[in-house]
Parts: structure tokens; C-alpha cells; sequence
């Protein structure tokens, strides 16, 4: 079962929230879906159309769609009498699958270029910084990544955003908690953090900063548990000099949805 549909559930949202985000979300019909579905002898329900989320996402079959299924997906399904008129289908799905397949890794390959060439022009523009964290390797809990949200480059809402000095290309995952933590390269002596979360005037984020020399044991040196509506400027946090390699923060809540965001993870030397 898909994961998302799961913490549809667990989150409190009802089951037809669920199974339409995720038709929004990953069931789009197009020709390419009624070739594979055709060639896999799988079958295409028929949703009633019409239905539309809070974001305006139209659940099930669009107007487009509809004219799809029953233009060219049901007088080809009802075509099919036996093995023979299926074999030839899927053996077209399959090179189909191949196509796709070699597309996508290609394309996936280009962004990741995209996403290189531009942190490399972002760390060029910046020049010399006292930020510790700056383009260095970040990893996280999870990262948002969907057709509808792919990202400034393509995969995704990945930890290098939230350490590229831009505040508005941000971290993303779903659905709290999540971490995102930064190596510093070596233990180096840290007393400030800034913090960054997606703002847009009305929303507020709670988080805890922690600190570690090994990745493994945790100091928490900073938290923001208060209302306060997030900002582009974010949060600085003071605290006694303390060694560390690794910093994370853990997004606890959002209050706008279910979306957790950092836009930037900054780390500083006592008095810098």
C-alpha cells in the first residue's frame, strides 16, 4: 500500500482525501498510462469525475481524461478477445517501459547537472563566508519530491538548498518531524545558528537545533516553540561555545500544512 495514503490516515485526513491526492498525485491518465496499462492486462477504473480538493485539484477523471478513457482506453480494452490480442500490446509496453525508463534516468542525470552547475554559481557569488555551513554536505530525513513539486531543479526539494545562502530555495519534506543536518568537515567550536523557514507572513514553524562531535550523541543548543510568523530573515539563536561537526534541526510542526521547510541552516563561531 502507498506509503502516502497511510499517513493520510494516521494524520487524520479521511480516506477520500487520501485516495484523491493520490490519484492527483501519482494517477494522471494520459496516453502513455492507457499504453502501459493496455500492455500490463491491468484495468483503469472508472471514477466519477467532478470532484476538486481544497487546492483545487481535480480528484479522478478531468475533463480531458474522461474524453481519453472513453475515446481510446475502453473501445481498446473491450477489443481484446484472447492472448493473441493481447500479446502484441504487451510486447509494445514493454519497449514502452524501456523508453520511459531511459527518459527519466536521463533526465534525472541533467538536473542533477542543473543542480551542481547553479551551487557552484552560488558559491562563486558568495565568495569568501564565516557561515560554517555553507555548501557543505547536508543530509535529512526525507525530501519532497513529486510531479507537482519537483523542486527549482528537478529532484526535488533536496538538503543542498537550505546551505546555498538563498533563503527562498528551501529543504523540504512532509509531515513532522523531520531532520536536516549539516557536516561541518571537522569538530569545529560553534555559538550562533540561524534558521530559516519558508515564510509567507501568516506561518510559524517549531524546531529544536542540536549539536553533535560524532553524529551519534545529541546536545540540543537552541528551539523556537513560540507563534512567531517565520521570516525571511529567520531566527538567530545565541548560545555557550560548543564543539560540534554535525548540526541538525528537527522541524517539528508548520502551521500552515503538512509541509516541513528550511530555507537555511547557518552555523557560526563564538563572537563571528
Amino acid at each position: 500500500m502507498d506509503a502516502n495514503f497511510i499517513r493520510f490516515l494516521v494524520s487524520g485526513y479521511n480516506v477520500s482525501n487520501a485516495v484523491g491526492t493520490l490519484c492527483w498525485d501519482g494517477c494522471r491518465l494520459t496516453e502513455g498510462v492507457i499504453g502501459e496499462c493496455l500492455g500490463a492486462n491491468a484495468l483503469i477504473p472508472a471514477w466519477p469525475g467532478g470532484q476538486r480538493g481544497r487546492l483545487n485539484r481535480a480528484y479522478f477523471f478531468t475533463g480531458d481524461e474522461r474524453q481519453l478513457f472513453e475515446g481510446q482506453y475502453l473501445p481498446a480494452a473491450r477489443a481484446i478477445g484472447g492472448p493473441g490480442d493481447y500479446e502484441p500490446l504487451e510486447r509494445q509496453n514493454r519497449a514502452l517501459r524501456a523508453q520511459v525508463r531511459h527518459e527519466r534516468e536521463t533526465r534525472h542525470e541533467q538536473n542533477l547537472a542543473e543542480l551542481e552547475a547553479y551551487l557552484a554559481q552560488r558559491r562563486a557569488e558568495m565568495g569568501p563566508t564565516e557561515d560554517l555551513a555553507a555548501f557543505r554536505p547536508c543530509t535529512a530525513s526525507a525530501t519532497t519530491h513529486t510531479r507537482v513539486q519537483p523542486g527549482p531543479h528537478g529532484v526535488g526539494y533536496v538538503p543542498a538548498y537550505a546551505t546555498d545562502g538563498d533563503p527562498r530555495t528551501y529543504w523540504g519534506a512532509d509531515y513532522a518531524p523531520q531532520w536536516l543536518s549539516v557536516d561541518l568537515g571537522e569538530e569545529r567550536t560553534i555559538g550562533r545558528v540561524r534558521v530559516v523557514n519558508y515564510a509567507d507572513g501568516e506561518r510559524f514553524y517549531h524546531y529544536r537545533v542540536e549539536c553533535s562531535s560524532d553524529d551519534e550523541s545529541w546536545l540540543t543548543v537552541a528551539e523556537k516553540m513560540n507563534d512567531g510568523p517565520a521570516t525571511w530573515d529567520g531566527d538567530e539563536h545565541l548560545f555557550e561555545p560548543t564543539p560540534a561537526r554535525y548540526v541538525r534541526v528537527w522541524v517539528l510542526h508548520n502551521s500552515a500544512n503538512i509541509g516541513l521547510h528550511v530555507g537555511e541552516l547557518e552555523v557560526y563561531a563564538p563572537g563571528d
